[in-house]
């Protein structure tokens, strides 16, 4: 959800800004959505819970309230108080909306509703200032992860539902105009004047490709509710999905709705899979790059446990390597010789446990891509929370392994990649691995020498 904040705060932002471009004409009593037509149209139709705070704001305070409302959507975009900007961005922006009645379309309603789930979340939890401001006052330079909420899961799950809805009402709408049966839906539009960007006018001679595409659309709509949930069909349906819309703003000119459209997408997508392609691409941690036909290793976080040991300084000399994959293995072995790290190879999780024994202080690297599903959750349910709590570790697993994160709690020095990637990147997350490790026992050791 924090990346949802910030495409959604900044989008808030931006139609804000567009909004004071037209601010007189638009908002003054006498603009072109005078109070007038609001009392007489508005209220009469709407009710009276079609409210915005700029029915009430004095001429004369007009462009202070907007430049107002311009500092607290950057706000929200930044994560600054944002358990505060996020709600006085959602006012905002649904009193933007019904002030300017006549004048807003799907842009301002899928921004406030996208808006409303990131008030429910904590969406200021990662990617943001607020962050930032906490790792300075606790003097942390990373703070531990935080821990998955019953609200963010709402928020998520809501987003989710909520676009099933808006697709299917879409859809079934659709059904009921002629030109969606006939398919020439698509091309009415294409060809419209007052809409067109990018003239497609030339598919009159392809008749087939805009009826295609017509029926393409309403089959997309109305499945989106059913096939999103399955794991083989989720990426071809936002892939397509991602494609109407952006197409939406090439030949349309509606660039704004159709990204912001886009936004709600990252719902679908594993928050793991976010956090490390983020990672990789601002080059924190470049845990996706690398070749597909390379295996690499490694070790996992563990689940939350209260029972958790405290970590000790550890020097990383000693790696214990989980791989059934036998070329990864020696490939993954070579390198870490290569690199003066003592390895020692095993192939099953007894094996695993019988060295935590012989060795106290060794890292742990558990590639997951050959265990069995039965070993994959013994895996995270028993011999992370209860062996590996104290380990600095970096797991390998595949997509389909990820379901098992959302049960558990990443310290920084139990690290997590994703298959394929590069050898450097395992070498360099093990490394962070016992960094992590080391500065939590410092801290450690100065919390009890200060006891």
């Amino acid at each position: 959800m924090s990346m949802i904040r910030i495409l959604v705060g900044w989008m808030s932002f931006y139609t804000v800004l567009v909004w004071g471009m037209r601010l007189d004409s638009m908002f003054n009593v006498d603009g072109l959505n005078s109070m007038e037509m609001i009392n007489n149209h508005l209220l009469r139709f709407e009710g009276p819970f079609a409210q915005s705070f700029w029915y009430y704001v004095p001429v004369e305070w007009v462009y202070p309230v907007h430049y107002l409302c311009l500092a607290i959507t950057f706000c929200v975009m930044i994560g600054l108080f944002t358990r505060v900007t996020s709600v006085l961005s959602l006012m905002i922006l649904v009193s933007y909306a019904y002030r300017a009645r006549y004048a807003n379309y799907g842009l301002d309603q899928i921004n406030a509703i996208l808006m409303l789930y990131v008030c429910l979340a904590n969406s200021g939890a990662y990617l943001s200032v607020d962050r930032w401001l906490k790792s300075l006052r606790t003097g942390k330079s990373m703070l531990d992860p935080v821990k998955p909420g019953v609200a963010t899961n709402i928020a998520m799950r809501m987003t989710q539902l909520h676009y099933c809805v808006i697709y299917m009402a879409a859809g079934l709408g659709k059904l009921q105009g002629d030109t969606w049966w006939d398919g020439s839906a698509m091309w009415r539009g294409l060809a419209n004047a007052e809409y067109q960007t990018l003239d497609m006018t030339w598919l009159a001679y392809f008749p087939w490709v805009t009826e295609f595409i017509t029926h393409l659309t309403i089959a997309w709509e109305v499945s989106f509710a059913f096939l999103i949930w399955r794991p083989l069909a989720r990426p071809w349906m936002l892939l397509l999905g991602t494609g109407m819309h952006l197409s939406i703003g090439l030949m349309l000119g509606m660039w704004t709705f159709g990204t912001c459209m886009t936004f709600g997408y990252l719902a679908f997508l594993s928050p793991y899979f976010l956090r490390s392609l983020f990672q990789r691409l601002a080059g924190y941690t470049p845990a996706l790059a690398g070749n597909a036909d390379q295996q690499i290793v490694s070790a996992a976080p563990p689940l939350v446990s209260e029972t958790r040991n405290s970590p000790r300084a550890m020097r990383c000399e000693h790696v214990i390597l989980l791989d059934k994959t036998v070329e990864s293995a020696h490939k993954t072995t070579a390198e870490f010789v290569k690199r003066n790290l003592e390895t020692t190879l095993v192939q099953t999780l007894d094996e695993l446990l019988d060295q935590l024994e012989q060795d106290p202080n060794a890292g742990v690297v558990v590639n997951l891509q050959k265990l069995s599903d039965a070993d994959v959750e013994t895996y995270f349910t028993s011999l992370l929370p209860m062996n590996l709590s104290d380990r600095p570790s970096v797991t390998l697993l595949r997509n389909r392994h990820t379901v098992w994160l959302d049960r558990v709690s990443l310290p920084d020095y139990q690290r997590i990649l994703l298959l394929p990637c590069d050898r450097i990147d395992l070498i360099s997350e093990l490394e962070h691995a016992f960094m992590f490790v080391n500065e939590l026992a410092t801290d450690h050791s100065s919390l009890a020498n200060r006891v």
